[in-house]
């Protein structure tokens, strides 16, 4: 088992999780979002090849509309 941070909060994962795998078991849309690891932003056709390991931290931005 990992933890993993994700905007600031803790979470456990199986070792191996994928970033993808990780976002879609905590319900986190994929559309609108920008995803950074460890400080550094991940592409989104990478989410799936990307594993997780213990005490990473993923920040998740969502894109907002307004004026």
């Amino acid at each position: 088992m990992i933890n993993i941070n994700i905007n600031g909060q803790l979470y456990i994962f199986e070792d191996g999780i994928s970033l993808a795998d990780a976002l879609t078991r905590h319900d986190i849309r994929e559309n609108g979002i920008a995803v950074a690891l460890n400080r550094k932003v991940v592409m989104k056709n990478e989410w799936q090849t990307t594993r997780l390991h213990d005490n990473d931290s993923i920040l998740i931005i969502s894109a907002v509309c307004g004026g």
